[in-house]
């Protein structure tokens, strides 16, 4: 009971804090009325329509643009707890409490599909169906859902035939484990993400095998911790999740490894979260009735959105601009823009200046002094170019190595004590294979060092890139210890 106390008393003064510091302000731009309290909410890839999921079983889509409803749909007779478009934004997917899933065709109207969750039966009787999440598979063939029952369904667009369990996160002997609560299709195709109790799977899209399961440390003081949601990013091969102690946590999928971690509401609340296009801002809602904008790179938040009258059970950020939806159970759903002050143009007092004497009155230009910055025990100036020794690769592979994470760091302090450093990551590989795959894989490890740094609070704005293959190795190719030189990352000093 004590700690449960102590933790309020946390929560409540960094609320305090984080308010009294915030940078930016958004302002309500449309209120839509949906005269239903909403679930969820999604924008269409384009971001032209925005689709809203609600407790009256409705799907709606409405032009963010004019605010006007473009079509409704209704496929349910419980909650629809998701909805989704397929990624050419043709297609609209819904998963709801009464365990179905539908798909309609939204420039006919048509619906093109109806699936059916497989009902868990406990001892008692009770029947567990409700799903909880609906992705496309990314050529829009498929469709992957899952919820209380624990299993992953699998249904085809276009076909009289009915979902097939590929998955289940039960237990070995067919026992119920925990409710799937979440789920993504990753942005390659190639498999889903979903959590279930304490655990992030992901699993194989060709053969459903489990390629990874993360687990989220237990806390031996809340006896209900779960995982709520789970989505891709922020960065590359990154996941996160947002847990009932209500954190969202980050997590590096090719290192099974958590990076960070954030408290973004109370415990015992669940949302949706959502980052914006650029990766360095999310947006959260579940506290109460209110969202909040956070700033990743400096793991605070930024801005408060307040306005609705009841919970906020959703918030995205648009795919293209400086949007966010936020949609609550009081029925409506609120689109905002940041508000930028205008700055106006400072007024020149122009002073007549004799021609004659020009020369005489023009100042000396000053000489630039030439400046340094000390790293790995080397003076480097603007222009010099470091090789990172210790950031190595495989051959083929753009998962950095245990070894690279000291030295990255080490470019982490470098960067936060010199705030106007910027850098160029300069990426290379050895000469086995196509070139022009070769400088797609170093365009990779450039990012997954770039990934790093933005993690750790730097901003994406001081790290270019730059990929060169296989075009400039560090010596011959003429043996794997050669190779494994040339598999590089170089550090350039754009400006101290």
């Amino acid at each position: 009971m004590k700690s449960f106390f102590t933790f309020w008393i946390i929560w409540i003064i960094s609320t305090f804090l984080c308010a009294e510091n915030q940078d930016n302000e958004y302002i309500t731009r449309r209120v839509i009325s949906v005269k239903s309290p909403v679930q969820n909410i999604r924008f269409s890839p384009n971001g032209v329509w925005l689709a809203a999921g609600a407790k009256n079983g409705y799907v709606t889509i409405w032009d963010i643009k004019t605010g006007k409803l473009v079509k409704r749909f209704w496929g349910h007779n419980q909650t629809v707890n998701e909805v989704t478009f397929s990624q050419n934004g043709e297609l609209i997917a819904s998963a709801g409490a009464d365990g179905l899933v539908n798909v309609w065709n939204i420039h006919t109207g048509l619906k093109v599909g109806t699936y059916r969750n497989k009902t868990y039966l406990t001892r008692a009787g009770q029947a567990f169906k409700f799903v909880s999440f609906v992705d496309f598979s990314k050529d829009g063939k498929y469709v992957y859902f899952g919820g209380d029952s624990g299993y992953i369904m699998r249904g085809e667009i276009g076909r009289k035939k009915q979902a097939q369990v590929v998955f289940s996160s039960n237990h070995p002997n067919g026992d119920w484990y925990f409710s799937i609560t979440g789920g993504r299709v990753s942005e390659d195709g190639k498999s889903l993400i979903f959590c279930v109790g304490l655990y992030i799977y992901q699993i194989d899209l060709q053969n459903f095998f489990t390629k990874k399961k993360l687990s989220y440390p237990r806390n031996k003081k809340q006896k209900t911790l779960h995982l709520n949601d789970v989505t891709t990013g922020p960065f590359i091969n990154g996941v996160s999740t947002w847990s009932y102690d209500g954190r969202v946590t980050f997590w590096n999928l090719t290192t099974s490894k958590k990076i960070s971690s954030m408290q973004v509401s109370k415990p015992e609340t669940y949302s949706t979260f959502s980052f914006d296009k650029s990766k360095t801002l999310m947006v959260t809602g579940a506290d109460g009735k209110v969202a909040k904008v956070w700033d990743l790179q400096h793991g605070r938040q930024i801005a408060e959105l307040s306005g609705h009258q009841e919970i906020i059970r959703t918030a995205r950020f648009h795919p293209h601009k400086n949007l966010i939806a936020t949609a609550s159970y009081d029925g409506t759903i609120r689109i905002w823009e940041e508000k930028i002050e205008e700055v106006l143009p400072a007024l020149v007092s122009i002073k007549k200046i004799d021609p004659v004497n020009i020369l005489e009155n023009t100042p000396e230009k000053p000489h630039r002094v030439q400046k340094t910055i000390f790293f790995q025990e080397k003076l480097l100036t603007e222009g010099e170019t470091i090789n990172l020794r210790k950031v190595r690769f495989n051959q083929g592979s753009y998962i950095l190595q245990n070894q690279a994470f000291d030295e990255l760091q080490q470019l982490v302090n470098l960067m936060k004590k010199n705030r106007t450093l910027k850098i160029r990551l300069e990426g290379h590989t050895d000469n086995v294979g196509d070139p022009q795959k070769n400088r797609a894989l170093a365009r990779r490890r450039v990012l997954a060092a770039k990934n790093f740094l933005i993690m750790k609070g730097i901003y994406e704005q001081r790290i270019e890139i730059l990929a060169y293959g296989g075009e400039k190795p560090l010596v011959e190719n003429n043996s794997e210890t050669n190779r494994k030189l040339n598999r590089r990352i170089e550090l350039k000093i754009l400006e101290i």
